[in-house]
């Protein structure tokens, strides 16, 4: 009898972001991340976080290794097959951020990556863009999430491939929590609106802003014409304390999910008929379930003369979806609008998510191919994104 072949070596992938902290939008990208490799390859993940300083992170190490914030030459993937950093906001010229642009030691890619508002063209941040510039050279295939990020990277000398994908959370999945649907059971036939405010709230220059927008919705609420259910997105940033203050001031809104994990938090707002949010992943949470949003951004800065939320929407012809605290704008009018049409806005959001979801697919089979990992199920070979 012939002897049995060897087994297979799984390679051992590393998965770097901002694995750890209480950010719903951090934890569910890394989630999501793991789901399309694990989709494609068969392996053992390391999951990865850097131990960002300060308090406000609220660090939850549970299946996570630590990587000290000052190790800035990669040693943390000693023992690695392969590599994926991000995606998120982590080229960014903050104190603890280093490992993310560490030198390759192992096949590295970059997933989807940003940039947030960090400028461009700063001479004064000369030496991070080097570090950029460096750590992107040595990567076996690199992606950003949006064009303010790719302009980043190649204004860090920056000159290979580089794919400008959407953010992989939009590929999430996960079932419905019981316990969720119980948190926000409907009492009415009305439709049902959630909001998830930003720290825009406590800013006078929001004042008016938010005063308009709350004061329409407990308009609303109080007439029966909606219930109305307020909740916390993510742990950091005082997000909590933002929900319960923006409850109080509405006293026919329901306040839910203040315990909730980040997968139950994005199942909760998948169970909304219009989602109102100022975090970019509440948006996403919304839009990847098919649930009409308006978005209240308050990312804008002059560095960029843009924002990670504003390109979202633009990107995908939403504009109806869009609003600024910082812009002002006809905010009972533009609520009444969203309401009004909420067919016809997930319509069109379930046409540009089904484009978003391709062009994901297609990365994530270019990030295994790239990183020489032996794929099992690659979802759509031979094919181009519409970035190619």
């Amino acid at each position: 009898m012939p002897p049995s072949p060897p087994a297979r070596a799984v390679p051992r992938i590393g998965f770097l972001g901002s694995y750890s902290i209480a950010n719903a939008g951090d934890v569910i990208v890394g989630l999501a991340t793991r789901q399309a490799v694990r989709a494609r390859v068969d392996c053992d993940e390391v999951v990865l976080a850097v131990e960002l300083p300060g308090t406000i992170w609220h660090h939850d190490w549970t299946g996570i290794q630590r990587v000290p914030p000052g190790d800035l030459e990669g040693d943390f993937a000693a023992g690695l097959d392969a590599l994926v950093v991000g995606g998120g906001g982590i080229l960014m010229p903050l104190p603890g951020f280093g490992p993310f642009v560490a030198p390759s030691r192992v096949p590295t890619a970059w997933n989807a990556v940003c940039s947030q508002s960090t400028p461009a063209f700063d001479p004064a941040l000369a030496p991070f863009y080097a570090r950029v510039g460096a750590a992107a050279a040595g990567l076996r295939y690199a992606s950003v999430r949006n064009t303010t990020t790719a302009r980043l990277v190649r204004h860090a000398g920056y000159a290979g491939a580089l794919h400008v994908v959407p953010d992989p959370a939009l590929m999430f999945e996960a079932p419905l929590d019981p316990g969720v649907a119980r948190a926000v059971a409907r009492r009415t036939e009305r439709p049902l609106v959630g909001l998830s405010v930003g720290n825009a709230l406590l800013d006078p220059r929001a004042g008016a802003f938010y005063a308009e927008l709350l004061g329409d919705l407990e308009r609303r609420a109080a007439a029966g014409h909606i219930e109305l259910v307020v909740h916390p997105f993510g742990r950091v940033y005082g997000d909590v304390e933002l929900a319960r203050r923006a409850a109080a001031a509405m006293p026919h809104a329901r306040l839910v999910g203040l315990d909730l994990d980040a997968t139950a938090t994005w199942q909760l707002v998948g169970t909304f008929d219009l989602a109102i949010c100022a975090r970019l992943h509440a948006a996403m949470a919304a839009y990847a379930q098919g649930v009409p949003f308006v978005a209240c951004d308050e990312y804008l800065a002059d560095t960029t003369a843009t924002s990670k939320l504003r390109e979202l929407v633009i990107d995908r012809e939403l504009e109806a979806a869009y609003l600024s605290p910082f812009l002002g704008g006809r905010v009972a009018a533009r609520l009444e609008l969203a309401l009004g049409q909420r067919a016809i806005l997930a319509s069109r959001m379930r046409a540009a998510l089904a484009i978003d979801r391709a062009a994901l697919a297609l990365h994530f089979d270019r990030l295994v191919a790239a990183l020489a990992l032996p794929a099992v199920n690659p979802s759509s070979a031979g094919a181009r994104s519409p970035s190619d």
